[in-house]
């Protein structure tokens, strides 16, 4: 994370928006959700998981979450993690933005993508200037 917001440029608190690998499982997530908060302090942005409303893709699972984060962008709004029931104990300070959309405006959002064997890519877009 620190890597690509270096490489664009961007500080931690100038995102708005996290497109989060969230596969859903406690493990992924809880490692997920601990290295967001190391690297964004106890205020992270908002974060959702797309695939709480597509499963998991695959290899495409990142693609989709690039473009969950572009229309985000372009729409203003947050998209929801859907089926979310109740806070996990485990990650105290996450918003996952549950069940429901959000308005907001995004201009910086960050979409991580992560996959077997510990590869591992993060894709920051923006709104053009």
């Amino acid at each position: 994370m620190r890597l690509a917001h270096r490489n664009a440029g961007v500080k931690p608190e100038d995102v708005d928006y996290i497109c989060a690998h969230g596969t859903g499982t406690p493990t992924n997530d809880l490692v997920e959700s601990r290295a967001i908060l190391e690297v964004f302090g106890d205020r992270p942005p908002p974060l959702s998981s797309i695939k709480s409303m597509i499963g998991h893709t695959m290899g495409a699972a990142c693609g989709f979450g690039a473009i969950a984060a572009v229309l985000a962008i372009d729409q203003g709004f947050l998209p929801p993690t859907v089926n979310w029931v109740s806070p996990d104990p485990e990650m105290p300070g996450i918003d996952p933005v549950p069940n429901t959309a959000r308005p907001a405006e995004v201009r910086i959002a960050q979409n991580d993508g992560f996959a077997f064997g510990g590869n591992n890519a993060i894709v920051m877009l923006g709104a053009a200037a």
